[in-house]
């Protein structure tokens, strides 16, 4: 039996994945069964998915402790999440992220290992940083345990396109590694992903506590290190409508004398003020560093 866990996060569609793999394997002659956690995450939260696959009718349906196999479909998830916890010796490990394999700190348990930059990809194709899709093709690309004609059957039902897009030569998985010694058993370590830019500062810039009633001290689960795409503002073509202010979910829009912010503590990269926005003065970039 190969057993498969999903990291990403609410809304990314890493339930979906799961679904989309499962009957892909179905298509190809294989028994899976896909296992959704649900709970009360909200958008941006860290979600987990399971899937298990064999040859076999397949009976067991608890949630997947030791996996053979990570598909980790957001690049900023290890910031909060331990993803390599119970990975099996010489496991595979199939990343979104822009880095190179130098720049990841994987544990020894790591085996093979698949990277994508999925985010600036789904920017390309989708223009919204939505990678299950394309991280499942990168993992047909890395594993070989499916092939990319039987995951693009399992899709259709799902009516989502572009599986292809992970694999395709100006666009490759890449980075794989073999681990010469399977064996070795280390505890795992997050990957480390550093931000380019400097956390924003309420206090320091002035701007008053009843405009940003948040707490300005940074900790590791505050929804700014969910995010893979950041806003920026264009101050030139900021006419103040608070439009973005009005429809930002966690509230992290702060007023400037000539134009609005964000704080970048508490924005998670939904990209709804970019949307919203009338002026068109609001950019979603790719994160640095992600």
């Amino acid at each position: 039996m190969y057993e498969i866990r999903l990291h990403g996060r609410g809304g990314q569609g890493a339930v979906m994945a799961s679904g989309i793999l499962a009957a892909g394997l179905v298509a190809a002659g294989k028994h899976a069964v896909a296992i959704p956690s649900f709970g009360f995450e909200r958008r941006g939260a860290p979600v987990v998915a399971y899937l298990r696959t064999d040859d076999k009718e397949i009976r067991r349906m608890t949630n997947i402790t030791e996996p053979d196999c990570l598909i980790c479909i957001d690049p900023t998830i290890a910031n909060s999440v331990n993803i390599f916890a119970g990975l099996k010796p010489g496991g595979t490990l199939v990343q979104a992220t822009v880095k190179s394999l130098a720049e990841l700190k994987l544990p020894a348990t790591v085996g093979t290992v698949g990277l994508c930059n999925a985010v600036k990809i789904a920017m390309e194709i989708f223009r919204r940083p939505i990678t299950n899709t394309l991280m499942l093709g990168a993992f047909a690309r890395t594993t070989g345990v499916v092939e990319l004609e039987a995951l693009e059957a399992g899709a259709e039902g799902f009516r989502v396109p572009r599986c292809r897009a992970g694999t395709e030569p100006d666009r490759p998985a890449t980075g794989l590694r073999r681990n010469r010694s399977p064996s070795h058993r280390t505890a795992g370590r997050g990957m480390s992903c550093h931000r380019a830019y400097p956390m924003f500062d309420p206090a320091a810039a002035g701007v008053p506590d009843d405009l940003c009633p948040i707490a300005t001290e940074i900790t590791p689960m505050l929804p700014g290190d969910w995010r893979s795409m950041r806003p920026v503002v264009d101050r030139d073509k900021c006419v103040k409508c608070a439009i973005c202010w009005l429809y930002c979910p966690v509230q992290c829009i702060v007023e400037k004398p000539a134009w609005f912010d964000m704080n970048l503590a508490t924005c998670k990269g939904c990209g709804i003020c970019a949307n919203e926005c009338p002026q068109r003065a609001i950019t979603m970039v790719e994160e640095a560093g992600a």
